[in-house]
């Protein structure tokens, strides 16, 4: 087992950098496709079939709206919290660092 660590604090910072990235895309791409079904309106009929299409459609529809935001939103957060972990190994390396250094 080795007996140190070793933290690229850049590789952290630059995955950080490509959640937020994937995140708006996946934002962008829930909101094009929200647009789209909703610019077709009610294409289904009012009768037993189409109620009943409905019925099963709408609920199901409004869930996979929120769960791509709330993924959208879940990768932006991973992406803050990689940032914070490179800012506080770099603060704690530098601490440590001068904290053994010449007094």
């Amino acid at each position: 087992m080795p007996d140190h660590l070793k933290v690229d604090v850049d590789t952290f910072r630059k995955k950080a950098n490509e959640f937020h990235t994937l995140a708006g895309q996946m934002s962008s791409a829930e909101q094009l496709l929200a647009d789209g079904l909703q610019h077709e309106g009610e294409c289904w009929g009012h009768d037993d079939t189409g109620s009943s299409f409905a019925d099963g459609y709408g609920p199901k529809a409004t869930t996979t709206f929120q769960n791509a935001t709330a993924h959208a939103e879940h990768l932006n957060g991973l992406a803050d919290l990689l940032i914070k972990v490179a800012d506080n190994y770099s603060a704690t390396e530098e601490h440590n660092t001068s904290s053994l250094g010449p007094r």
